[in-house]
């Protein structure tokens, strides 16, 4: 039997987070529960000032007009992982989002930002997913749990004892048990993206190519990835072969050439992204559409996923070099 969630289910999926960092709201209609649980925010000052000048220089950019005057709404993301989602909303409507981040030294980072509608989790898109999931009857939870890009689900309790992972961005169903997701989640607590820290913070340089579809071409398959170092700006200098080396073989002969990755999407080059994730049961794949650079030298790469044109996640380049391969 398929589940049809009410609307006074997705009404609750719009959290509420109160000072204290924990909110839950049950349903008696669905018997569920949505949950919000993270730290409470730092000083209210030291967020806001961040979350302003971070949007105030994404504004600037023309694909983020819709930001120019927007307000915003802040909650935290959890459990323990000390980092927030602020919705960015433009006359009620959600226009994008950022994810920040807290630090040993009391610092926040910008640990991504995105546009769209319907940015991480989405109370839409989580709706949708739970309907695929074709269950007897309605989830008991539903808990948002960040640890970095990605690494980012919903967690969603099916029953008394199990649960079902949904990653927070698509709301597609992941292979993953509990036990998985906490080994996961414990190896790569300490990994950080090198996002963004000063309230200086000065959008540099900006890039945006005409999106296309990652599936006509797919060279994670047949070809060699490239071969990525991050240089002293953080600008993702990738040294490798030339064109022609297949995946586990190296281009005979040919010179080994450099070049950085900002330079290949300032030449129009039509780059995809792939991570295998989850040890390898899980592949994410993304055409990589432009880049943001910053006065600092973080630079975040413009990911999509096919047929999601009005959507793009921008996430540090170093993160995604250490988590996954840029192929041409």
């Amino acid at each position: 039997m398929r589940i049809r969630l009410p609307l006074s289910i997705l009404l609750l999926l719009t959290l509420l987070v109160s000072g204290s960092g924990l909110t839950a709201v049950s349903a008696t209609s669905a018997n569920m529960a949505v949950a919000a649980v993270g730290a409470a925010p730092p000083k209210t000052s030291l967020l806001q000032q961040h979350v302003e000048r971070w949007i105030g220089q994404l504004s600037k950019n023309d694909a983020f007009h819709a930001w120019r005057g927007a307000g915003y709404e802040t909650s935290p993301l959890g459990p323990g992982t000390h980092s927030w989602l602020v919705l960015v909303k433009q006359k009620k409507v959600t226009v994008g989002y950022l994810v920040v981040q807290a630090l040993d030294d009391g610092g926040l980072s910008l640990g991504e930002y995105g546009l769209g509608s319907h940015p991480l989790y989405d109370a839409i898109v989580l709706r949708g997913a739970i309907e695929r999931l074709e269950l007897e009857r309605a989830p008991l939870s539903a808990v948002r749990e960040y640890v970095h890009p990605l690494l980012a689900v919903w967690k969603v309790k099916t029953d008394s004892d199990s649960f079902e992972y949904a990653d927070a961005a698509s709301g597609e169903w992941l292979p993953l048990g509990e036990e998985l997701w906490k080994e996961t989640r414990l190896a790569e607590a300490n990994v950080l993206g090198d996002g963004l820290r000063s309230l200086t913070a000065a959008l540099t340089t900006m890039r945006t190519n005409e999106p296309f579809d990652v599936y006509d071409r797919m060279p994670w398959l047949t070809a060699s990835p490239l071969s990525l170092s991050m240089d002293a700006e953080g600008s993702g200098r990738s040294a490798g072969r030339g064109a022609g080396g297949g995946a586990g073989g190296e281009a005979g002969g040919q010179a080994e050439v450099s070049f950085t990755l900002p330079a290949l999407l300032d030449s129009d080059e039509q780059i995809r992204y792939a991570a295998e994730r989850y040890e390898g049961t899980a592949l994410f794949v993304w055409s990589v559409i432009g880049y943001h650079g910053w006065n600092e030298g973080t630079v975040y790469a413009a990911l999509q996923s096919s047929g999601e044109e009005d959507h793009v996640r921008y996430i540090p380049l170093t993160l995604l070099a250490r988590l996954g391969s840029f192929y041409r």
